[in-house]
């Protein structure tokens, strides 16, 4: 019996490639994968590890994992970020990866061509292009009919936490393959707080970039990975999370004053409903709701960002950089003169 095929189908183009299911090696990753089963994304380029693209999921993986060296042609799924990520050529980095699938030898030379086409139009060019992937079960039949989930019936109280998850839901997959309103607004250099110290936004973008990135898979994920510890309460977890996301510096409102006014408002909200959580089961709903949508809205902060800039950034050797100058010191004398 062979294992399930994955095709990736780059939207307006002829490419595409296929990737086996692995399983045997990672059968939680797999299963989480085939339940989202035929779902469309956008591309995006690593910009340290080296040549590997990836696509945002709302794939939420708690547990087991296949951690392996990365290598051309590996689909692995980085949990924290959410992302299902393919390596397609040179590695620069030494943290291992979950790998779920394998990419076929025959399409290897396709699949390097679909990442130097994700480079270019999202990291060396200023004019971004979005590249939008289809993902499918290559032996679904098309006929097979589709089972639609009841519509859960949602609480009259709307501090209630499961209709702020079905908002977060909703907003979520708005933004999956479409430019967010707000990030568009950023982008183009509308700040409505006007943030930006000396009339630029180019430290919006970064600021966005870097909290976006630390709210989701650094904070709001392992946070959530608490919740398989034992002496871990719910009340401990909503605890630890308000003081982490808002009572020392109120992540939510800050990230209101650079543009992103959708995650100041679920962020208020969220700190509300978490009073209706009475069990760590519906915290991990409800957060893993909140930690795909800031994932998305990094990912897209990622690919608008002005990666083009590094060019003037070029690395250099220990020996070049031998002879080159210290920053100065300040002193008064300069000032004077």
């Amino acid at each position: 019996m062979t294992n399930p095929t994955l095709r990736f189908s780059v939207a307006g183009t002829k490419l595409s490639f296929r990737a086996e299911l692995l399983p045997e090696e990672n059968p939680e990753v797999v299963k989480l994968v085939l339940q989202q089963l035929p779902f469309s994304s956008v591309l995006g380029h690593v910009i340290v590890a080296g040549e590997t693209f990836w696509m945002p999921t709302k794939i939420l993986s708690l547990g087991g994992s296949n951690m392996v060296e990365r290598q051309p042609g590996a689909v692995y799924h980085y949990a924290p970020g959410q992302t299902i990520n393919i390596c397609y050529g040179e590695v620069t980095e030494t943290a291992k990866v979950n790998k779920f699938a394998q990419i076929y030898h025959d399409d290897l030379g396709k699949l390097e061509t679909v990442g130097k086409l994700v480079y270019d139009k999202t990291v060396s060019s200023a004019d971004k292009t979005i590249l939008r992937i289809d993902v499918s079960l290559m032996d679904a039949s098309p006929t097979r009919p589709i089972v639609k989930q009841p519509t859960a019936t949602l609480p009259t109280d709307p501090n209630d936490w499961r209709v702020l998850k079905a908002r977060i839901e909703e907003a979520t997959n708005a933004i999956s393959v479409e430019e967010p309103d707000e990030v568009r607004q950023v982008r183009l250099g509308y700040v409505a707080s006007g943030a930006g110290t000396g009339g630029q936004f180019f430290s919006v973008l970064i600021h966005l970039k870097a909290y976006l990135m630390m709210d989701g898979a650094d904070i709001l994920y392992r946070l959530l990975k608490l919740k398989d510890e034992r002496a871990m309460t719910s009340p401990q977890l909503k605890r630890i999370t308000i003081e982490i996301m808002v009572k020392s510096f109120d992540h939510f409102q800050f990230l209101g004053d650079l543009g992103l006014h959708s995650v100041e408002a679920f962020g208020s909200r969220y700190k509300t409903a978490l009073a209706t959580v009475h069990n760590k089961e519906d915290f991990v709903e409800l957060t893993g709701a909140l930690l795909s949508y800031i994932n998305h809205l990094h990912r897209w902060l990622h690919i608008v960002f002005p990666w083009h800039l590094g060019s003037q950034f070029p690395r250099r050797t220990l020996a070049e950089i031998a002879d080159l100058p210290k920053l100065p010191t300040y002193s008064e004398e300069a000032v004077d003169a």
